[in-house]
């Protein structure tokens, strides 16, 4: 996981965020279609608002919605997120819409 994660960051600060952007979806997407919900957690927990593009926040809100339910790290995810990307100047309501 930790790999995967560390080849996300990689491509979308090299600006190859569709490519990051795949290997987030896959990456969760496998986790949470195997039950690995404490996996999933620690990604949302690890990841730094900060550091990563508006589209893989959005990204990793939208693979984890249908989960949202059963990840604890999810709520507090949402709410950094949103704070970020207030604090870059975005419409958060336009890109959070639906999300939380």
């Amino acid at each position: 996981m930790g790999d995967a994660l560390d080849r996300v960051r990689e491509l979308d600060g090299g600006g190859e965020t569709d490519r990051a952007l795949d290997l987030l979806f896959d990456t969760v997407d496998d986790l949470l279609l195997a039950g690995r919900f404490g996996e999933c957690d620690a990604i949302l927990r690890s990841a730094d608002a900060g550091e990563w593009s508006a589209t893989l926040l959005v990204g990793l809100l939208t693979v984890t919605l249908p989960a949202r339910g059963r990840l604890a790290e999810r709520a507090p995810f949402v709410e950094r997120t949103r704070a970020e990307l207030a604090g870059r100047g975005r419409d958060t309501k336009a890109l959070l819409d639906g999300l939380e």
